[in-house]
């Protein structure tokens, strides 16, 4: 029961570093159609594919997080900020990979 407890921080470590990958898929997909950024379900899986450095995949899903959460309020999000415009960069660049 003790080396049940003191595995339980470095299971729960692990976990928090390395997500459960189709928790992850599924909020991508969710996010990335409704994000309002013009893309299609078979686009968003194309970017899903190949978006799996996970800084720039927790960026792009920030980026259609702020989307989504802006068309709710009915407002824009900043597009002049430094944040916007390098998550921008990232998801322009799986568009171009994937939607020809």
């Amino acid at each position: 029961m003790i080396a049940i407890r003191a595995l339980a921080p470095a299971v729960a470590f692990v976990l928090l570093l390395f997500p459960i990958r189709a928790a992850t898929a599924d909020e991508f997909a969710d996010l990335c159609v409704a994000g309002g950024v013009g893309l299609e379900a078979q686009d968003c899986a194309c970017i899903d594919s190949r978006l799996t450095d996970p800084a720039e995949r927790g960026e792009v899903i920030a980026l259609l997080r702020g989307e989504v959460e802006a068309q709710q309020s009915g407002s824009r999000p900043d597009e002049t900020s430094p944040d916007f415009e390098r998550r921008m960069q990232i998801l322009d660049r799986y568009i171009h990979e994937c939607v020809k």
